[in-house]
C-alpha cells in the first residue's frame, strides 16, 4: 500500500528510504468475471461497473471531508485505478523498519476500516495491500500500458486524473480517458498533509514498543456511538476528582516533559485518554483538559480520542506503567499500586 520514489536506486540495507505516499491500488478481485488471458469486453464492462461504483463513492467522501485536496489519482489503463495520498516526507529516525511496516501496515488497515464504515462498501477485496515492503512498483502516468493495448487492440495508457473526476467516473469515461496520454490536471498535483504524516509517525513509534494496535479491534462506528452515550454533566472542573489517587493520570498534562520519553510520552497520552473514556467523559471535555498545552493542536487530539475509542483501548494497569512508562509513576501517591495485578488488554 505504500510507495515512494527512490531515483538513486532502490534500499537494499535495510535503511529507511524517503517515504512520502501510500499508494492505494484498486483492482478487480482475483475472483472477478474479467481475465486479462481471455478479454471479454462485457465481462471488463460488468466488473470495471462494479469497480468504478466504490471508487467514485470513496472519492466523493474525501471530497465532503475536504480531504481530497492531498489525493491525487490515476487510471492504470487496463483494470485499476491508483489513489495516492501525499505528506511530508517521514522521519527515517522514528523506527526500524519493522516498525515502518507495522505502524503503516496499521494505518492503511484503519484507513480501509474507515472508508467502509462510511460508504456502507465492501472495500477490502477491491484494494490490492501490502506492506511487506516499503517499495511499491506502480505505473508512471501518460506511460502505455502494454497488457491493456493487446487484451483490446487500441492504444491504452496509464493516464493522471484528478479526485473531482473520479467521483464521477464510468467505465465508458475510463475507455475514453486512457486512449491517448493527457497533461496532468491542476488539482493533481502534490499537497502533503501534515495531519497524515502526523498520524503515521505515531503509529511506527508505537509500533516500537508494543502499542501497535489490531485492526480487527477497530471499530471506526464505535465513536458516535460514544458521543450518544457520553456523560454530559461531566465538566472540566469534575476531573481533578475523577483522577484521584492516579497521580501518572492526573499530572500527565501539567509536566513539563511529558513529551521526552518518545514511545513511552505517546503511550501515556492514549493512557490518560483512555482513563477518561472509560468513565464517559465528553469528548468536548477531554478535548479541553489538552487545550492549556502550548503545543496543543485541536485536530490531533480529537484523532487521539478518536483512536482510543474506535480500538476499545482499555486503562494500563500499574505494572505496565512501571515497565513501559516508569518515569510517568507516580508509585508513593498511588492508592492502586497496592491492588492485585490486572492484565491491561484491548478488549
Amino acid at each position: 500500500m505504500s510507495v515512494y520514489g527512490f531515483p538513486d536506486g532502490h534500499t537494499t540495507d535495510g535503511a529507511i528510504p524517503a517515504i512520502d505516499t501510500l499508494f492505494i491500488d484498486f483492482d478487480i478481485p482475483s475472483g472477478g468475471e474479467y481475465r486479462s488471458s481471455d478479454p471479454d469486453p462485457q465481462a471488463w464492462y460488468r466488473d470495471m461497473s462494479a469497480l468504478l461504483t466504490r471508487v467514485r463513492e470513496v472519492c466523493r467522501l474525501l471530497e465532503t471531508e475536504g480531504s481530497a485536496k492531498h489525493f491525487r489519482g490515476a487510471l492504470s489503463g487496463h483494470k485499476g485505478v491508483h489513489l495516492y495520498l501525499d505528506f511530508p516526507v517521514l522521519d527515517s529516525q522514528e523506527g526500524t523498519m519493522r516498525q515502518f511496516k507495522s505502524g503503516m501496515r496499521t494505518y492503511s488497515d484503519e484507513l480501509i476500516s474507515y472508508l467502509e464504515s462510511e460508504t456502507y462498501l465492501d472495500l477490502e477485496p477491491w484494494v490490492d495491500v501490502d506492506s511487506s515492503d516499503l517499495a511499491r512498483l506502480c505505473r508512471m502516468p501518460n506511460t502505455l500500458h502494454l497488457g491493456a493495448t493487446r487484451a483490446f487492440n487500441e492504444d491504452r495508457y496509464c493516464v493522471p486524473v484528478s479526485i473531482r473526476e473520479l467521483a464521477n467516473i464510468t467505465p465508458n469515461e475510463y475507455v475514453k480517458l486512457t486512449r491517448s496520454p493527457r497533461v496532468v490536471p491542476e488539482d493533481c498535483h502534490r499537497n502533503p498533509s501534515e495531519k497524515a504524516a502526523s498520524i503515521l509517525t505515531q503509529y511506527i513509534r508505537e509500533a516500537s514498543s508494543g502499542h501497535s494496535f489490531s485492526s480487527s479491534n477497530y471499530d471506526p462506528k464505535a465513536v458516535k456511538r460514544y458521543e450518544k452515550e457520553q456523560n454530559e454533566n461531566i465538566t472540566i472542573d469534575d476531573l481533578p476528582f475523577l483522577m484521584h489517587g492516579k497521580p501518572c493520570i492526573s499530572g500527565y498534562r501539567d509536566r513539563a516533559d511529558k513529551f521526552s520519553y518518545g514511545a513511552a510520552s505517546h503511550a501515556m497520552e492514549l493512557n490518560v485518554i483512555a482513563h477518561l473514556t472509560a468513565k464517559n467523559v465528553p469528548v468536548d471535555v477531554i478535548v479541553e483538559l489538552f487545550s492549556g498545552d502550548d503545543e496543543f493542536d485541536e485536530a490531533y487530539t480529537r484523532e487521539q480520542i478518536k483512536k482510543v475509542i474506535a480500538h476499545n483501548y482499555s486503562e494500563f494497569n500499574c505494572e505496565t506503567i512501571k515497565e513501559q512508562a516508569p518515569m510517568f509513576c507516580g508509585e508513593c501517591d498511588c492508592e492502586y499500586n497496592s491492588e492485585p495485578e490486572i492484565e491491561a488488554t484491548r478488549e
